[in-house]
């Protein structure tokens, strides 16, 4: 055998080495990757670091401000964007945010998509969701207070994502239960990988609101969302005097959630009270004043 020949050989053996040697590790990369939680894969990757040195200096907010972050918990939180999970990614920008946020500053924390009602039952020979639930899975799991900002990150680190998108119902709840009436800016941030899908109409709901309120005012922050999402949610900021934040990349979140967090509002008119909606549960669904969450089959 000529020395070409084995020269040649041993490039090609070498690169079927190299080949097998990247699938190996990738292989073992996807392993373990799916087996951490999030505070062992923060812990192992540093997602979570802050860095003082990043200009997130939050502005030292009215003495009458209001925070609250709606934060999207659904099923698809759980997809990944780069190697982490989009849920895992939101929970290090409010961590970041909470950081600076002050001891002052009165915030809370409502998530949707999470609920320890059952979801399933038994249907005749198989099982269906038990719609009702999952379109009123919304929880209010850190009341807005000053001095929050570790309760409402130790709380972030327990949430897995499940379930569905329950927008509207979210902020009527927000809306009707979570600030204090004293409060001149009531200011909703709301975080979200998709679109309504209760069969609610959030953005009708906003401007109705909208219309005898003028102490809120609604951020949005939309992660990856398809075209009807994105209409929508646009749909909820405009009406919410407030501005829409688009995140496609892990690098945005940081920076739209902060945005987001300082934005600010001016008030022209007193604030009027708002009716809260009784609701009704029918075989289509459960009625409210002004919209039904339809039951699809």
């Amino acid at each position: 055998m000529t020395y070409s020949k084995i020269f040649g050989k041993l490039i090609i053996d070498m690169k079927v080495i190299f080949k097998y040697f990247f699938i190996f590790i990738i292989v073992i990369q996807m392993f373990f990757l799916k087996s951490f939680s999030y505070e062992e894969f923060n812990g192992k990757y540093s997602y979570n670091e802050y860095n003082s040195n990043n200009n997130y200096n939050i502005d030292v907010f009215n003495e009458n401000e209001e925070v609250l972050f709606i934060v999207d918990f659904s099923n698809s939180m759980n997809k990944k964007m780069g190697f982490s999970p989009k849920a895992y990614l939101a929970i290090d920008a409010l961590r970041a945010i909470l950081n600076d946020s002050g001891p002052k500053t009165k915030i809370g924390l409502r998530i949707f998509g999470v609920t320890d009602k059952p979801i399933i039952q038994r249907s005749g020979n198989g099982y269906s969701w038990i719609k009702e639930n999952l379109c009123t899975a919304s929880s209010l799991v850190m009341p807005i207070a000053r001095y929050n900002a570790e309760n409402i990150s130790d709380k972030l680190s327990q949430l897995n994502p499940q379930g569905v998108t329950p927008i509207g119902y979210s902020l009527r709840q927000a809306v009707q239960n979570d600030f204090s009436p004293s409060a001149t800016l009531k200011h909703i941030i709301l975080i979200t990988d998709g679109g309504e899908n209760c069969g609610d109409d959030p953005c009708l709901f906003i401007r109705r609101l909208m219309q005898l309120r003028d102490d809120f005012k609604i951020d949005v922050i939309g992660i990856t969302v398809d075209i009807n999402a994105y209409s929508q949610l646009k749909c909820i900021a405009l009406a919410g005097k407030g501005e829409y934040y688009n995140v496609n990349t892990p690098e945005d979140f940081k920076i739209k959630f902060k945005q987001a967090f300082n934005s600010k509002t001016k008030l022209s008119v007193s604030p009027q009270p708002i009716k809260v909606e009784k609701s009704v549960k029918t075989q289509d669904g459960i009625k409210y004043k002004n919209f039904v969450y339809e039951f699809d089959d």
